[in-house]
């Protein structure tokens, strides 16, 4: 799904944002880094700890 996503984002009519574009804009903020790296240790518990 988020393949999806970010090809749909990269076609030059979409008005799509990338997710390079979100990941840049949510680290500005130290919220946005708190979530970010609560996803991250998220994922990685759920898919690379067996």
């Amino acid at each position: 799904m988020a393949v999806v996503v970010e090809l749909a984002a990269r076609r030059p009519d979409s008005r799509v944002r990338p997710l390079s574009a979100a990941l840049t804009a949510a680290m500005r903020s130290r919220g946005g880094r708190v979530v970010v790296f609560g996803a991250w240790l998220w994922l990685g518990w759920h898919f690379l700890a067996r």
